[in-house]
């Protein structure tokens, strides 16, 4: 399973930009107008998987709250269904949900 993610345009490499700009129709970065042009955003694929962990990850670091964790989770889209790569992500999270009425 994949979720798309926002990649701006100056966090991509050289050539991932020229291909941006050529998909829009503009040859070099230095012809757009930036205070009146839109800045180019993508969305690349990412699995699901990994960015579930990087956030866990990122929970633990900054000792977030499990409740305030799961719900900004759930407020940016996932559901139990993305923890089933994990059988015991899977079971504390349904677990978690049931016991604080969220399933």
């Amino acid at each position: 399973m994949y979720k798309e993610i926002p990649i701006y345009f100056n966090d991509l490499n050289e050539a991932k930009q020229k291909e941006l700009l050529e998909e829009i129709g503009v040859s070099n970065a230095s012809d757009m107008n930036w205070d009146m042009d839109i800045v180019p955003l993508t969305y690349y694929p990412i699995e699901t998987e990994v960015v579930l962990e990087n956030m866990f990850h990122k929970f633990s670091d900054e000792d977030w709250d499990e409740l305030d964790a799961v719900m900004y989770l759930l407020e940016n889209g996932y559901t139990l269904d993305d923890f089933k790569y994990s059988d015991d992500r899977y079971l504390w999270m349904e677990e978690f949900m049931k016991d604080h009425g969220l399933l």
